[in-house]
């Protein structure tokens, strides 16, 4: 417990030390180009931990990016704050920066940048309740994702459409996208990932009445 708390406690303080230098080159800096990048660096160094801050220079980058007709920075910042809007529960803002991000890299080869995006709308859709548009978006993440062959990717987005199928009440669809996923997961040892999926499997077989089956995917579940 202490050795954790001295850790944390040293990953803030090397956070604060990068967050002081990004701070000084900002002040330092007299290029446009160099003050966004420094911005967003900003912004990805404050989210975790004060988010407020965070928005401010996602934002800024945003604004100076659109001026300066600066495509990529403009999706690096606009996803920031979709992130942060996501978090803060302003899902509206944040759908609004996901489909801002896919309408800008669209037309480039940035399949990794696509695949985050649409698996995040996916998400903002799902937590509205519109699962709809949540598996729609969700299965675009999976095939940019597939494409990549980024397994880990394609493991999250699978329980991601198993889970929307699970809340509508398909579950042999639920069960079917459930099974690839973990797969996906024992192959890349994800064993907290799998764990998670491995108590899905076993909920839909309780649910059903499979109770020795339920059973087997619990414990499975419990020693991974």
């Amino acid at each position: 417990m202490l050795i954790c708390l001295m850790f944390s406690i040293q990953l803030i303080g090397n956070n604060q030390s990068k967050i002081d230098s990004l701070n000084k080159a900002l002040s330092e800096a007299t290029e446009e180009k160099q003050r966004i990048k420094l911005h967003i660096s900003l912004a990805s160094a404050h989210k975790n931990h004060e988010p407020d801050i965070a928005l401010k220079h996602a934002e800024i980058a945003r604004d100076l990016s659109i001026e300066a007709k600066d495509e990529k920075e403009e999706a690096n910042a606009s996803n920031i704050i979709g992130m942060i809007s996501y978090e803060k529960g302003n899902l509206e803002r944040a759908i609004e920066m996901y489909e801002s991000v896919i309408a800008i890299r669209s037309e480039t080869a940035d399949t990794f940048t696509l695949a985050g995006a649409y698996n995040n709308l996916g998400l903002a859709f799902q937590r509205m309740g519109d699962n709809n548009k949540a598996l729609e978006n969700h299965l675009l993440s999976y095939k940019y994702r597939e494409a990549m062959n980024d397994k880990s990717g394609m493991a999250k987005s699978l329980h991601n459409i198993g889970l929307i199928y699970d809340y509508d009440g398909n579950q042999e669809k639920a069960l079917e996208h459930y099974e690839k996923s973990l797969r996906l997961k024992l192959e890349l040892n994800m064993r907290d990932a799998s764990a998670n999926t491995l108590s899905n499997i076993g909920t839909i077989y309780n649910e059903r009445g499979e109770f020795d089956k339920a059973l087997e995917y619990f414990l499975e579940a419990k020693d991974i």
